[in-house]
């Protein structure tokens, strides 16, 4: 038996081996809990303070907490987005007492449970740090399909960009900004507790585009997520924490009847149209440039594809399944469920197919111990069109029209065969990724007393990743056909333990946490290319003529790391808190040794003061917190290394790669958070606002050694310093609220200002004219700037010029939910990212062929010499002449607003669904409109292959995402 079985089996053992003795008296505490109206809460949790017994809510609202000590107690509920309420009962021996409960909506509750890394939920009061939380009674009707699509928009401090329009690419999410340079900012996932990989998958070989697993997570399974946003919040998760943490709670079971609930959907994926085939401007009339697709100022982007060939687009049906059942009696519950999801791209061949199961089960065989068991699996089959970057791509050579590299074929274009394209062939490639993403966990829960609690949880996380592309046996541009195929798996195992004791010290309420996390990474990579196949059909690369090796990795890492923390709360309104968390990494420098991240947080409820005037402010709650947390090296970032190589005669031989760092560590972040949490109006209006400020120190940056000692390639050295401050401010609230019209809303705004402080002097390049250089945000883009853009004249450039942010800096959230009569409700969320830039490569090398459509005026003015009207930028972006055609003028805003989704939801009323408890119709869209003079075809496009560590930026000939309609039906039994 393996050790972490053993320490499982020897905990549990010695729980219920525990002496039973003389047990004290004991009763039953039941109820119902509703809103105001009478509606039945579902997943609230009631428990009885100062113990650990406690129950959650049915979809009838229905609880029951059975082994309720006798004497006098206090029941309280607790459901996010409401205020939470006590009651005070006393019980006998036997007794079984009712108390019911009905819930006001607030927009700001402190005694909300959040998880911060220990043993227990803390209060919201308590804590120092700002957090945000989306539950799913927020999500009840709005259209997700994703955890990036949840997290979008609905809470300060959030980035989240779509990198591509095709099904089931990932996309990219910041929190926060950008805190280093070569290690990555994705923040670190946990699932029930359980941690799991948080970057993106492999990179299709044929298409250049990865999916992310933490898309894996159904919305339908959601509860709730809570977000840790900067290094003050992050400090107990230690060293892998600094771009912070993002907590996905799947749903549980409740003690009662079965209860299912079955949703089923089917919609569309559209954009586009087919026009004309004529060419307005009257110079590439009948040739053949694919799809009538627009920019974002719905200008013609290209010309429509030939009769002979078809539309280039389609309508790509969308279709959806769910089925769950939750219930269970005291001792054990359970939830359960499957689901589906299907789509088709608005690109012929594109699709993405995802099935699932879950299955969450709670044992208590004791008042003192539980159980949860969380297990999922995921499968995504999907189907990509050649995409980015990429020779053979859909965009890149359709998009140019004539001059694709698709040349040639006789009746392609309705007769015409003169400089004719085949396009149609780029459709032919099969570029497909097969994913499987398993994730379990066991915690266990024990307060051998009532002060004393211990929880112990064992994860593994597996992703496992078979992607291809496939260019078969007579393909026009290699008419023996290649394979490309990557075999990716990584596992994630983690050990938690984390212990906490509540006690009264001098007075002072204490709470003493303590524990230790362990985490083991092994990563697998294999890339392997087959060439020339002998004939048609099914190719591996057992049939292939030639078979290449391109890269093998197999690193594995492993973290290490103890934290203490201890609490004193003033008359439950004034909360201090200190820790510190010390950790070891595999991936430090041999002689560095342990790093430690200390802590410190206050947080103080001042309206609960008799001088504070309540009737301005209801609540009012001041914060501030200082914390560090950091980010590691890769794997062999701090090692000597060496390059196998042929030599003389194809004997082996090697050449020196990295030069290796004894001394290198991880970046460390340190934050300093200021705020408040305020509510007016009973509560009914929440206002937070934060202000952060993080600098990140010993930061990773490439050091370039003299060439004398052997090595060409930049060693990671811990040199560097990165600052980033910014504001955060969301209000919230109920608008109306009468019986029969109710209408709440929210906006989030956020400000920040990233700067790289010391770089030891050096540039550092990302590509694609990206740089990080001290003084300026990081990163931003660099290049040729004309700086009479708006002038009638001829362009004036400067060289070497600050061009702007390759991030959005200024972020802006507006959501709405109107309810009317109680069964019907709209609900609306857009965003507005504003200061960041964007790398128009497809324009750029579109009209560096004279067929990108809104240069064509431009250019048809250069040639006549009539520019009369037309401004020194449009001059420099059309130029005509190859000497003053440059991509930097082609680096554009981003800014942009966009309407993400809105639906429409009819409660049916009972009389038309015999038998189910609740029934829902909603329909809704996705990517409904947007706003921007970005001239490319959308702002939050990126290539793919620039993915990873660096921070470049770019489109590249990215498919856009399209419009997307659902109807559904949600069932509950």
């Amino acid at each position: 038996m393996s050790g972490p079985r053993v320490f499982v089996f020897v905990f549990a053992t010695l729980a219920l081996a525990a002496p039973l003795g003389a047990q004290p008296p004991t009763g039953i505490v039941r109820g119902r809990v509703t809103q105001v109206g009478g509606i039945p809460m579902d997943a609230a949790q009631v428990s009885i303070v100062g113990t650990t017994r406690g129950a959650r809510t049915n979809a009838q609202g229905v609880y029951r907490i059975v082994g309720v000590p006798a004497g006098a107690q206090q029941v309280r509920v607790q459901l996010i987005g409401f205020a939470a309420q006590t009651r005070a009962v006393t019980l006998r021996g036997g007794d079984s007492v009712v108390v019911d409960f009905e819930l006001r909506p607030a927009a700001v509750s402190l005694d909300a449970l959040v998880v911060t890394g220990t043993a227990v939920e803390s209060r919201k009061k308590e804590v120092g740090n700002s957090m945000a939380a989306i539950s799913a009674r927020e999500l009840e009707v709005a259209p997700v399909k994703n955890t990036q699509d949840i997290l979008g928009a609905r809470a300060p401090g959030i980035t989240v960009l779509q990198n591509s329009g095709q099904p089931g690419a990932g996309g990219t999410i910041r929190l926060r900004g950008t805190n280093s340079v070569t290690q990555g900012n994705n923040p670190i996932i946990y699932v029930d507790g359980i941690r799991i990989y948080s970057d993106a998958g492999p990179i299709s070989p044929g298409s250049r585009q990865a999916t992310a697993s933490y898309n894996d997570i159904k919305p339908e399974d959601i509860e709730r997520i809570e977000v840790v946003k900067g290094a003050a919040a992050t400090t107990l998760y230690g060293t892998e924490a600094a771009p912070g943490v993002i907590q996905i709670f799947t749903k549980r079971g409740a003690a009662g009847t079965p209860e299912w609930s079955i949703e089923a959907g089917g919609g569309a994926n559209a954009m586009g149209h087919i026009g004309s085939s004529e060419d307005p401007t009257g110079v590439f009339v009948n040739k053949c440039r694919g799809p009538d697709l627009r920019d974002s100022r719905d200008s013609l982007w290209v010309d429509p594809t030939c009769p002979a060939s078809g539309s280039w687009l389609r309508t790509g049906a969308v279709a959806q399944a769910s089925v769950a059942v939750k219930g269970g009696a005291q001792q054990m519950s359970y939830y359960l469920s499957g689901t589906y999801d299907g789509e088709q791209g608005v690109v012929p061949t594109g699709s993405a197919k995802s099935g699932g199961a879950r299955a969450n089960f709670q044992f208590s065989p004791r008042p003192s111990l539980t159980f949860n068991v969380n297990t999922a699996y995921n499968r995504n089959e999907t189907r990509f069109i050649p995409d980015g970057n990429f020779a053979w791509g859909f965009m890149l050579n359709v998009g140019r029209g004539s001059f694709g590299n698709f040349k040639g074929g006789k009746g392609e274009c309705a007769g015409i065969t003169t400089t004719c394209v085949t396009n149609k062939y780029i459709l032919d490639q099969q570029a497909t990724n097969s994913a499987d993403h398993f994730i379990t966990g066991l915690t266990a829960n024990w307060s051998p007393l009532q002060a004393l609690t211990n929880r112990v949880a064992i994860g593994y996380d597996y992703n496992n990743v078979d992607s291809q592309d496939v260019i078969p046996f007579g393909y026009i541009n290699l008419p023996l056909g290649r394979l490309d195929k990557t075999d990716w798996n990584h596992t994630k195992l983690s050990l938690d333990y984390a212990g906490t004791f509540q006690h009264t010290l001098l007075g002072l309420a204490s709470t003493s946490s303590w524990g230790g996390q362990m985490f083991d990474d092994r990563d697998k990579f294999i890339g392997e290319t087959g060439n020339d196949f002998s004939g048609p059909g099914d190719p591996t690369l057992g049939s292939a003529a030639r078979v290449t090796l391109g890269r093998v990795d197999r690193p594995r890492v492993v973290n290490a790391g103890l934290f203490v923390q201890q609490m004193f709360g003033w008359r439950d309104r004034l909360f201090v808190t200190g820790g510190l968390r010390m950790d070891g990494n595999s991936a430090f420098g041999s002689n560095f040794g342990l790093q430690s991240y200390p802590k410190v947080s206050a947080a103080y409820v001042i309206s609960e003061e008799g001088f504070w005037p309540k009737q301005l402010l209801s609540t009012m709650k001041l914060r501030a917190a200082l914390g560090e947390s950091g980010k590691a090296p890769g794997a062999f970032d701090a090692v000597r290394t060496w390059d196998p190589i042929a030599g003389d005669e194809g004997k082996p031989g090697f050449t020196p790669n990295q030069i290796g760092n004894p001394n290198l560590g991880p970046e460390r972040t340190r934050e300093l958070e200021l705020g408040f949490d305020a509510g007016a109006f009973e509560d009914r209006v929440s206002l937070e606002l934060t202000m952060f400020r993080a600098k990140t120190l010993d930061a990773l940056i490439g050091v370039t050694y003299p060439p004398t000692q052997g090595f060409t390639r930049t060693q990671l050295e811990n040199v560097g310093t990165l600052q980033n401050r910014g504001v955060e401010v969301q209000l919230s609230g109920d608008i109306l609220r009468l019986d029969k019209l109710q209408w709440s809303g929210r906006v989030s705004y956020t400000a920040m200002n990233s700067k790289a402080i010391d770089l030891g002097g050096r540039i550092i390049s990302m590509g694609s004219s990206v740089y990080v250089r001290e003084g300026y945000p990081v990163p931003s883009y660099f290049g040729r700037k004309v700086t009479n853009p708006d002038a009638i004249a001829e362009p004036v450039v400067e060289q070497d010029q600050f061009l702007g942010s390759a991030y959005p800096n200024h972020l802006l959230g507006v959501s709405t939910t109107v309810r009317l009569f109680r069964n019907l409700a709209l609900d609306v969320l857009g965003e507005y990212q504003g200061g960041g830039m964007l790398g128009n490569f497809v324009g750029y090398q579109n009209e560096n062929r004279s067929v990108w459509y809104p240069c064509y005026g431009t250019q048809k003015a250069i040639r006549a010499n009539q520019l009369q009207g037309v401004t020194a930028m449009q001059r420099a972006k059309c130029a005509i002449d190859p000497t003053k055609i440059n991509s930097d003028y082609w680096i554009e805003p981003t800014d942009f607003f966009k309407i993400r989704s809105a639906s429409v939801a009819w409660t049916v009323p009972k009389r038309f669904v015999p038998g189910a408890a609740s029934a829902m119709l909603i329909l809704s869209g996705r990517n409904l409109w947007k706003s921007t003079d970005y001239d490319g075809l959308d702002p939050e496009l990126r290539d793919a292959s620039d993915q990873g560590a660096t921070l470049a930026r770019r489109e590249y000939y990215q498919l856009p995402p399209s419009k997307q309609f659902l109807l559904s039906a949600r069932v509950h039994f």
